[in-house]
């Protein structure tokens, strides 16, 4: 699988979405699942994720990507340091979500082209 496709499918989910974006503010590396489902808990509108849906849907599709390692046993997430191109992808697709826009405008273009 490509880069490409690795950070688009991880970061097909808005829950994995706000996963990244948690742990790349966080100071430190490393999270419990217990800490980021009180975060999500926090964040998100309606129903909370289910732990078990990080465990088993998410955290490993996030690991797959390259985000993070995830370890079951110790239920400890630890971020991933990516690579500058890996980093220049999930960034462009960030700001594409914080425009609220697609991916049609083009990575780092502020403008809103129509």
């Amino acid at each position: 699988m490509s880069e490409l496709n690795a950070v688009l499918l991880a970061l097909a989910h808005p829950l994995r979405r706000e996963v990244v974006d948690h742990l790349r503010e966080r100071d430190d590396e490393t999270v419990t699942v217990a800490q980021l489902a009180e975060h999500l808990d926090d964040t998100q509108e309606g129903d909370s994720p289910a732990t078990s849906a990080l465990h088993h849907r998410h955290l490993p599709k996030l690991q797959a990507g390259g985000f993070l390692e995830y370890d079951i046993r110790s239920e400890t997430i630890r971020r991933q340091q990516p690579t500058p191109r890996f980093d220049s992808l999930t960034t462009c697709v960030f700001e594409a979500r914080d425009r609220g826009r697609d991916l049609t405008g083009g990575c780092g273009d502020t403008s809103q082209r129509e």
